[in-house]
């Protein structure tokens, strides 16, 4: 998980991969709730943990 991590955060900070979605895609997709993401995030780090 760590490794996954530290590849995403070195593409983003070389501007390959941006974590803010384009405008044009903000557009198209529906609002999601803040707290949606963390549930999501949070099950996702859980479950990564388990394997």
């Amino acid at each position: 998980m760590l490794r996954f991590l530290s590849i995403v955060f070195a593409l983003e900070q070389t501007n390959q991969l941006s974590l803010l979605p384009d405008k044009d895609l903000v557009n198209l997709c529906p609002y999601i709730e803040p707290y949606q993401v963390t549930k999501s995030l949070s099950v996702f780090l859980l479950s990564s943990t388990y394997i």
